[in-house]
């Protein structure tokens, strides 16, 4: 073999090495993402409706927050009682930009209730379900990768 051939093949493995690595960094960034920000466990969200005009009672909205709301008649909350990651895989790659998009598959499962529930055990668990949630990530200007959204 010649000594051109043997440098290509040594550069082509180098490349191998680097992509996996990096490959192994978006997905792992990924992960942690979704078990730390999107579902940790024991997050809890709630939801309420807001009435924009006391005259009208046909015009109202959904909020949602990450506390009990103040001044709402009634609301409901959702809690992550669960998630583990199956699998994750880069479905979409583009080195020039930097931009990638991981599809987590895990299991979620919540507990949820109404106001009414708040000092009760949280009756109403809900089994883990399938979820894939797809990750969008950037390379910044200094090589590090953030999750820029997700979708599900």
């Amino acid at each position: 073999m010649s000594d051109e051939i043997l440098r290509q093949k040594a550069i082509e493995a180098i490349q191998d090495i680097y992509q996996e690595a990096r490959d192994k960094k978006i997905k792992q960034l990924a992960e942690d993402y979704i078990t730390e920000q999107y579902a940790p466990v024991g997050q809890r969200v709630y939801c309420w409706e807001v009435w924009d005009d006391p005259d009208d009672d046909l015009s109202s909205y959904t909020e949602s927050g990450m506390s009990a709301p103040d001044e709402a008649d009634y609301y409901s909350w959702s809690k992550v009682t669960h998630c583990e990651i199956i699998k994750s895989h880069i479905s979409e790659s583009n080195d020039e930009t930097g931009e990638y998009c991981v599809d987590v598959h895990c299991l979620i499962a919540t507990s949820e209730g109404t106001q009414a529930d708040e000092d009760e055990d949280e009756i109403y668990d809900i089994e883990p379900n399938d979820h894939i949630i797809y990750v969008h990530i950037e390379q910044d200007d200094e090589g590090d990768y953030c999750v820029v959204g997700t979708e599900e």
